[in-house]
């Protein structure tokens, strides 16, 4: 194997003079200036002449000299910024590959040495890999005149982070793709086999149970795979880039993933979250009673520790009563009903001298002498919605987002502990179905969404599913 090159800053500095074109020698050949009508910035037009020869100029430069298949066969081409501490790597590769579907029909794979999430943005072009834990950025221009029937040829340009710093911006730029529509996620395997005539091939799987074998355009393998391997047949990678199309949210395909569903069933994953969004939202937890909302709420009758130290030892409670409830059948309302009120007795223990006193004022459009009528309610609901999500009529993270919104928003039936409680509800929810749980933020940003409207407290909870997902259920 040929050894890494190395370029110098200079280098670099020359390689990029020598392929910029200047606005002024646009301008002589068709460009002309715009002026943005919002930002009064202005703006360079090529035409669409000019813009066929750039990108021609880009293929017959990328195909030339350190981007060739001559130069980087055998060897990945590895540049790093000098004078930063850790730098920032980055490969250039022109691909040519092709993708031969197959059946591991009579072979056992054991190990697989490779795991791999990929976050693609609606082009398909940008991706967020994470690769046995290490994540990089992909960029993938195609080079459609070189495709051929079997194969697809694009330029792969990847970045990878030399620090935890530079991991981090990653992280979150997986975040911000997570949030927009036509967001892709796969997860996938791959582990080295050998062919019939020694060489090694990596075959893959995904998590739709596909296998495939990717290979350099104009190798056949087919006729060489191992014994207990079928062949099927050749596949290429299509990009999408309908905008317009409707999408569904990503949190339901992210939520089937296999390494998701994993840390969703991790007990000590739960409880830190659970742990983390009753510290970050809840008063309570800070040993503060708020008792202005009403001249009938009881004010507390022990110090701020005291309560803190109570709330410890209810919250470690109802986490594991909770963890214990999760396969649990559920028949009738009434079993609902009896979950709620040991949440509640949970919740409100040592706390409240009066754990599960309805309270006496009028909150929103809900006057107090119909809450009991409407936690019935709310208990049937929910019944029937758990019944919904087992037929695959209900999604999990709507009905936890709905009961939320519903015991504490609108019902709000407590003298104290209405917000701990349908957080705790929604946790069981989630749990059951091996849901990740949400990661809330502040308690104004929680609080600010759900006093807004229904649909706002939706979108923030969608936001708080996918930042929890990207930080603590894709790793």
């Amino acid at each position: 194997m040929k050894e890494k090159e190395k370029y110098t800053s200079e280098q670099i500095e020359k390689f990029e003079t020598s392929r910029t074109i200047s606005d002024a020698e646009l301008l002589k050949s068709g460009a002309r200036y715009e002026i943005d009508g919002q930002t009064g910035e202005k703006r360079l037009i090529a035409s669409v002449e000019q813009t066929e020869r750039i990108h021609q100029a880009v293929e017959d430069l990328l195909a030339k000299n350190i981007l060739s298949k001559k130069e980087l066969k055998d060897v990945d081409f590895d540049l790093t910024f000098e004078g930063e501490e850790g730098g920032t790597g980055f490969e250039f590769e022109v691909e040519e590959e092709q993708r031969i579907l197959v059946s591991p029909e009579n072979i056992e794979i054991k190990e697989w040495k490779n795991h791999i999430i990929d976050v693609y943005d609606q082009s398909g072009r940008c991706r967020i890999r994470v690769k046995n834990g290490e994540p990089r950025l992909s960029l993938k221009v195609p080079l459609l005149s070189r495709d051929t029937e079997r194969a697809k040829c694009c330029v792969r340009i990847e970045i990878k982070p030399r620090t935890k710093g530079k991991a981090a911006i990653f992280e979150k730029m997986r975040e911000l793709i997570l949030h927009e529509p036509g967001t892709e996620v796969h997860e996938k395997w791959g582990t080295p086999i050998k062919t019939r005539d020694g060489k090694k091939i990596w075959i893959n799987k995904d998590d739709q149970g596909n296998y495939w074998i990717e290979t350099d355009e104009g190798v056949s393998v087919e006729e060489l795979l191992p014994e207990g391997v079928r062949y099927i047949g050749h596949e290429k990678s299509k990009i999408s880039i309908d905008r317009n199309r409707a999408v569904a949210s990503p949190i339901e395909k992210l939520s089937k993933l296999n390494i998701v569903r994993g840390n969703a069933e991790n007990f000590e994953t739960f409880k830190k979250l659970f742990h983390e969004n009753l510290e970050s939202t809840s008063r309570t937890a800070k040993g503060l009673v708020d008792a202005s909302v009403s001249s009938k709420k009881e004010k507390p009758s022990m110090g701020k520790e005291k309560i803190t130290e109570f709330m410890k030892q209810n919250e470690e409670e109802v986490i594991q009563y909770i963890w214990n409830s999760r396969d649990r059948a559920y028949n009738t309302s009434e079993e609902i009903k009896q979950l709620l009120n040991d949440i509640i007795g949970i919740i409100n223990k040592n706390i409240a001298s009066e754990p599960y006193k309805l309270r006496e004022w009028p909150w929103r459009d809900l006057p107090a002498e119909r809450i009991r009528e409407e936690v019935e309610q709310f208990t049937y609901d929910l019944f029937s919605k758990l019944a919904g999500i087992e037929r695959g009529a209900e999604k999990p993270y709507e009905v936890a987002c709905w009961a939320e919104l519903e015991y504490d928003r609108r019902i709000h039936p407590l003298v104290d502990g209405c917000g701990r409680v349908s957080k705790a509800i929604s946790a069981f929810i989630l749990l059951r179905y091996k849901h990740p749980l949400p990661d809330y933020g502040s308690r104004d940003e929680y609080y600010k969404a759900m006093n807004d409207d229904e649909d706002c407290f939706k979108n923030y909870y969608q936001g708080a599913l996918l930042r929890s997902i990207n930080k603590d259920y894709l790793k």
